[in-house]
Parts: C-alpha cells; sequence; structure tokens
C-alpha cells in the first residue's frame, strides 16, 4: 500500500490521525521546554513552521495519544492541559484596509468562545490582556500562546500604504506579551523575517531567537539523515522510475532540495515541500519556487538592479547585516536571505562573517529565471527559449550562434542602470545566461572598471571570454587587449591538461549602454 506523504498539511492531528508520514521533531519540544518559555523562530515559507507550532499546541493541549511512538513519548511523564491561545496570520491580504484588525477580532472571539470568557473590551491589547489573565485563572495554568506567521501583515503591506499602519496595531497588539508575563506558561512566535521596529523584540527581553542556534538549525527542514531514514520507500520508488540507483536519485535530490543551513555550524537540511512533492510526482521540479515565488522581491529588485545583479555571486556578510530587517534602510539582503532565496554557504570565525549564496539548484535556476527578463531585452516569455537556443548552440559548438544570441539578449542597458555601472551590468548578465544554460560558471570583476574574467565550461569545451567596453578605442585593439590578458593569466594552460577543447573569445560591449559591439575568437 503506497503510504500518505502530508503535502501541505499544518494540522498535527490531522497528520497522525489520517496515516500521514511524520519526521519526528518532537525531541525539540521536550528541549524547548525544558531550557525556556519564550522563543522566535524564523524561515523561508513552506518549511513547517505552521506544522511544527501545531505540534507545540497538540503537546501543550495534552493530546498524549497523538505522540504514541514519537520521541517524547519516551521523556515525557506527566501530560497536563494548558490553555492555549493560537494566533495566525496566514491566509488573509493585509495590504487591504481593515484585514489586519477583522482578523484579530475572528481569533480573539472564537478563543473567547471556545474557553466561555465574556468579551469585556474593544481594544484588541486590551481584550488579549483580559483573555490571558482570565484564561490563567480559570484553568490554574500559565497561559501557551503560539503565534504563526506574526510578520506576514507587515510584509503584504510592504512599501505600501498600510505597512506603518500595520505596524503600529502589532505594536499594540503585541503588547500584552511583556506586560503578562505571569501569566504565560510558553510563547513561540514563527516568521519568515525578523523585523526591526516591532515591539515584539524591543520590549520582550526574555524572547530567545533560536533562528541562527545550531542546537535548533535542523528543527524545520530534512536532514539527509531522516531522508535516507524516513523515506526510504519513497526514495528507492523514484529510483526505479527514473531508472537509476537509489544513491543516484538521493544525489539528485540533494543536488535540487539540500543545502540550506541557518547557524554557524548547523547540519544543512532539504526543502521539505520540494522533497515531498518530488516524492508524490516522481519527478524533480522547481516546486518550491513556483508556489513562494518572490514576485515582490523582484518588483522592489527592479528599483535596485546593481544589487539584484550582485546575488548572483557569493557573499560574505557580518550576522546582522542578514539576520535584521528594515524596509525604511532599503536594504533587502534580509528578507531575501530570510525568504530562503540565499543561505549559510560558511562561517569564517577569524573575521566573524558568513558567506551567504543560493541553497540549491532549484533556487538559483528559479530565482535567475525570474531575474533576468527584467534586465535583458526581450519579452519574459522569450527568454526561456532564447536560453534552450543557446543550449542547442553549446551542444553543437557553434559559437557564431552562442554569441548571436547574446547580443539580441544583451541589447540596450536599461534607462534604470547607472552609467558608472555598464560593466557590472554586462557582466552579470553574461553570467545569468550561462549558469541558466548549465555552464559552471566563475566570474572575476576586480572593480567597475576593471578586468573581468568569464570561465564557461561542460564535459566537452572551455570558453575563456574576455570581456571588454569600447570607451570609443578601435575594436580591434580592444579584441587584442583581450586574446593577451587571457594569455598573460595563463588561463588557458590550466585547462589544456582536461582534454577538453579550449575556445578563447574577446566579446566586446559598449560603453554607451548600446550592447554588444562585437566578439573575436582567438585563432
Amino acid at each position: 500500500m503506497k503510504r500518505v506523504l502530508p503535502v501541505g498539511i499544518q494540522s498535527f492531528e490531522k497528520l497522525r490521525i489520517d496515516g500521514n508520514i511524520y519526521v519526528d521533531k518532537t525531541s525539540y519540544i521536550d528541549d524547548l521546554v525544558r531550557n525556556g518559555s519564550y522563543y522566535f523562530l524564523f524561515r523561508p515559507r513552506r518549511f513547517g513552521k505552521s506544522l511544527f507550532l501545531s505540534t507545540l499546541e497538540a503537546y501543550f493541549r495534552g493530546r498524549k495519544e497523538l505522540f504514541s511512538g514519537l520521541a517524547i513519548s519516551n521523556t515525557e511523564k506527566e501530560w497536563t492541559s494548558y490553555p492555549v491561545i493560537k494566533i495566525g496570520f496566514g491566509g488573509s491580504d493585509y495590504s487591504l484596509d481593515g484585514q489586519l484588525e477583522a482578523q484579530i477580532d475572528m481569533i480573539l472571539t472564537l478563543t473567547e468562545e471556545e474557553y466561555g470568557i465574556r468579551k469585556r473590551f474593544s481594544n484588541p491589547a486590551q481584550r488579549l490582556t483580559d483573555l490571558i489573565c482570565s484564561l490563567h485563572e480559570q484553568s490554574g495554568h500559565g497561559v501557551v500562546i503560539l503565534i504563526d506567521e506574526y510578520d506576514k501583515p507587515i510584509l503584504d503591506a510592504l512599501y505600501g500604504e498600510n505597512e506603518n499602519r500595520n505596524r503600529a496595531v502589532l505594536r499594540s497588539f503585541y503588547g500584552p506579551l511583556k506586560e503578562c508575563d505571569r501569566h504565560i506558561r510558553f510563547c513561540f512566535l514563527t516568521g519568515i523575517t525578523r523585523i526591526d521596529h516591532v515591539s515584539i523584540f524591543s520590549g520582550l527581553n526574555q524572547l530567545d531567537d533560536i533562528s541562527t542556534s545550531d542546537s535548533y538549525s535542523a528543527i524545520c527542514g530534512i536532514t539527509e539523515k531522516e531522508l535516507v531514514g524516513v523515506f526510504s520507500e519513497e526514495l528507492e520508488a523514484l529510483a526505479k522510475v527514473k531508472n537509476v540507483t537509489i544513491e543516484d536519485a538521493g544525489a539528485r535530490l540533494k543536488t535540487m532540495y539540500d543545502g540550506y543551513c541557518f547557524s554557524k555550524k548547523g547540519e544543512k537540511v532539504f526543502n521539505p515541500f520540494s522533497v515531498l512533492l518530488a516524492f508524490r510526482e516522481q519527478d524533480y521540479g522547481q516546486y518550491w519556487f513556483r508556489t513562494a515565488t518572490p514576485s515582490s522581491l523582484i518588483r522592489q529588485l527592479e528599483h535596485t538592479p546593481s544589487f539584484a545583479l550582485s546575488l548572483i555571486e557569493e557573499r560574505d556578510v557580518s550576522v546582522t547585516d542578514f539576520t535584521e530587517f528594515d524596509s525604511s534602510s532599503g536594504k533587502l539582503l534580509p528578507l531575501i536571505y530570510q525568504s530562503g532565496y540565499l543561505t549559510i554557504k560558511g562561517y569564517d570565525p577569524l573575521f566573524d562573517t558568513y558567506r551567504l549564496g543560493f541553497p540549491n539548484q532549484e533556487v538559483e535556476k528559479g530565482f535567475l529565471n525570474a531575474l533576468l527578463p527584467e534586465f535583458v531585452s526581450c519579452k519574459n516569455e522569450s527568454t526561456g527559449m532564447e536560453v534552450a537556443e543557446i543550449q542547442k548552440a553549446i551542444i553543437n559548438d557553434d559559437a557564431d550562434r552562442i554569441m548571436s544570441i547574446i547580443t539580441s539578449l544583451v541589447s540596450d542597458i536599461p534607462t534604470m542602470i547607472r552609467k558608472d555601472m555598464y560593466e557590472n551590468y554586462y557582466l552579470s548578465i553574461i553570467h545569468i545566461i550561462f549558469r541558466l544554460v548549465g555552464f559552471s560558471v566563475i566570474s572575476e570583476l576586480q572593480s567597475i572598471y576593471g578586468r573581468s574574467d568569464l570561465t564557461l565550461s561542460n564535459s566537452t569545451t572551455v570558453y575563456l571570454i574576455e570581456l571588454k567596453m569600447d570607451r570609443g578605442r578601435d575594436p580591434e585593439a580592444c579584441y587584442r587587449e583581450g586574446f593577451e590578458q587571457i594569455r598573460n593569466k595563463g588561463y588557458a594552460t590550466r585547462y589544456l591538461a582536461s582534454g577538453r577543447k579550449v575556445r578563447v573569445f574577446t566579446l566586446l560591449f559598449s560603453s554607451e549602454g548600446k550592447g554588444v559591439v562585437g566578439y573575436r575568437e582567438a585563432l
């Protein structure tokens, strides 16, 4: 009998009753309860935050029967039922006027009705305060507060008319979390980002942000050990459909969906949503990226083109550069990282810096496919066809065709690009195009006016391309200069032993923003 995969299941109760496969994360609950009471966790969308919150809810409601056979059943001896206030902001569009206030009212009303608490105040913060105090008095136990997607009302309205209004509403609504501390047994908040200037973080000194903790790095997501251990049957079935070994099927899943790391030394995890769909569909697709598409981010990146193009390269940053988001600063890196489009690739203890980059092939290709149409000359629906044409030309080793397609894609510079960024723009666009094609791409840009070197390789051919700006000079002189630079660096020599064909080009661009001037191949 085929096992049931919990695709899109956010209810722990439903998952367990319906017999879905479950990756046991309950040992984390035991650890959290023993070591603190106020926690915050950010993770990308569709990474299992809501399911973990639902698991916490079932635990604190004393639903012992749902945990039979799980890790926590071996350590938990006393199952106490606590009053639970569950606050979820998913499923609504908070860019709309009044939607946030309506959602808060509905949540409070449903909780009041569940526990038979009479509504005595109209102000949301006063209602929440009264609810917390009344539940503590009524039950004799501290109240458990679980908040899912605490940041969605702000992110939905980001850079819009209601952003500041939603911030003010939440700042007031979350106030009782500090004021009612003695009535609260446990509090856990989730979101996709840590937003500055929201009173949760300025007022709740006891809030423990475990988002970048090594101990909780795998609290959401699927580790390689869990993948092999829990999904052995599904992995075997996928391998059979693809007519490959189980090891090869696992390696392909790893390339596509693994690589997320959320701390200095934390264990890497697979994207759970994509893995489950890959098993269900028995195919490797861009499942997460299609459903968590960064359309709002892409719109913002259009206004910061130099930053947008810089995302294709790994970068070294300090921890505050990517963990604290403030929309008023104009810095998008924290939101991009916390949304799941970049992850921690390494940590340098000497300089206390983190290296950020794309976690896996699904995210990289999805992001580049979304980004490229914003910066090239053809329409969105044509970029995929152009990339496919380059792939065919590469197979046929048709350099003329490759260069002609590049010329058509990279014509006039978009008006939003500053003139002093032209060279950086050209390098980045060429980089994106060839990474989408499937080349291994290495680029070196010493400065926006300096030397640019692009090395592209597949199993049969290495293309060494020097990118030059004409700056009013004779094109033939520019071509020669490019060849001399490649020769002086000895780039061709290092690939001769590989047995692959080495082809050397100079690609010349207009310093006036008119695209490709031409190209030459060294004979």
